[in-house]
């Protein structure tokens, strides 16, 4: 690991000293619903965090206001690394576990979505997942996400369908890789949502689990996953949809979006879902949204390295970066002489959908103090009783 750290602060300096984009260090991943790379085992640092050259994730639990929240901090290279996958298609109502469907793509973390189906089949929906449009019609009055090719975050505010319509085709030459069709936006451009709205499909004023999307700033690919444990879950109030948005405003994030709640909320990291563990209130669901690795193992930042320093190990250097570069693979090479083997991948499960009874199966943690690493052990998570689509808090 501390060789993989010191590498990854060498791509920095000559990003640096190039005055190159830090997406350069990773390769984009396809735009479609295929899965990212396989976590690294070496990228795991205990049960709150994971590393690699492409991507951070670093999870915290805190008690805000006698409510259990969740707080995830991820960092990407390249936007393709932000990402979305169905439990099986985004043309089906079927649901899965968030486990599954996280395994399946190869998440490093990962949140549950808006619940497409129950939107696309009853609702309406603009529909935009991974870069192909299932749908154009958005809800009346329903704030709608866009997030564009940059990974960029725009929020357009709920009117007539028509006009919002309208609205999300003009950030077509961005390149609208994903919509979410819940909301409402929780902050839009640094301000606030008004106190006093208030929506029945998202049960404003009662306290419930909810969970949110944020990204820091327009241009930097830094997010922010946030969930909150409802009053029906052990030691926990719950939030007010007003609450939880000041909760997450604090926070400093230019966009914020309210997703799925309820039943529906799911957080998922190192192998399995880590809120609400222990309660029975909890439903399959239809989508996430996750982040990917986009690592290619032993080496996978020296190609890059190596075209910013402009050739090859004893050519022509810009700064002791690549003189860095050139003794690491050297060390390598020696490792591999001697039958050193380099970094194993986790296992994540085989390509495909799992079966049931993998579906049922996941990890958790028992509660431990706030503000702690949350740790995680094994358990089975008891299937919700259907979608209770007539009562989901958002």
């Amino acid at each position: 690991m501390r060789h993989a750290l010191l590498a990854a602060w060498a791509v920095l300096a000559v990003c640096a000293a190039l005055a190159l984009p830090v997406c350069a260090l990773a390769d984009a991943l396809s735009v479609d619903l295929s899965g990212g790379a396989e976590p690294l085992a070496a990228g795991y640092q205990g049960d709150s965090v994971y590393e690699d050259e492409t991507i951070r994730v670093e999870i915290e639990r805190m008690a805000v206001n006698g409510t259990n929240c969740y707080v995830a901090r991820v960092t990407i290279a390249d936007a393709s690394q932000l990402r979305t996958a169905p439990a099986y298609a985004f043309n089906r109502e079927q649901t899965a576990e968030i486990d599954a469907i996280a395994r399946r793509v190869n998440a490093v973390f990962a949140v549950s979505g808006d619940y497409f189906a129950y939107q696309l089949h009853n609702k309406g929906s603009y529909l935009v997942r991974q870069g192909q449009l299932y749908a154009n019609v958005p809800i009346d009055g329903r704030d709608v996400l866009v997030i564009d090719a940059a990974g960029d975050f725009h929020i357009v505010p709920g009117r007539a369908a028509k006009e919002m319509t309208g609205a999300i085709e003009e950030l077509a030459p961005l390149g609208i890789v994903n919509t979410f069709n819940f909301g409402p936006g929780l902050v839009v451009e640094g301000k606030l949502l008004d106190a006093e709205y208030d929506a029945a499909f998202n049960f404003s004023g009662e306290r419930h689990r909810r969970c949110a999307i944020a990204q820091v700033e327009r241009g930097r690919l830094e997010y922010l996953c946030i969930c909150c444990d409802g009053s029906k879950d052990e030691d926990s109030r719950g939030m007010t949809l007003a609450e939880f948005a000041e909760f997450v405003e604090g926070f400093g994030v230019q966009n914020a979006y309210n997703l799925d709640g309820g039943n529906t909320t799911a957080m998922y990291f190192g192998g399995g879902k880590i809120n609400a563990v222990n309660s029975p209130y909890s439903r399959p669901i239809s989508d996430i949204i996750y982040f990917a690795s986009a690592a290619k193992g032993e080496g996978a930042h020296d190609g890059f390295l190596l075209r910013a320093c402009a050739g090859r190990c004893g050519g022509a250097f810009s700064g002791g970066a690549c003189a860095f570069l050139c003794a690491r693979r050297a060390w390598r090479a020696k490792g591999r002489a001697g039958g050193g083997a380099g970094r194993a991948a986790v296992p994540r499960g085989r390509a495909g959908l799992l079966s049931a009874d993998e579906q049922r199966v996941g990890r958790a943690h028992p509660h431990g103090r706030p503000r702690q690493p949350v740790p995680l052990r094994a358990r089975h998570v008891r299937r919700g009783a259907g979608r209770d689509a007539c009562r989901r808090a958002g």
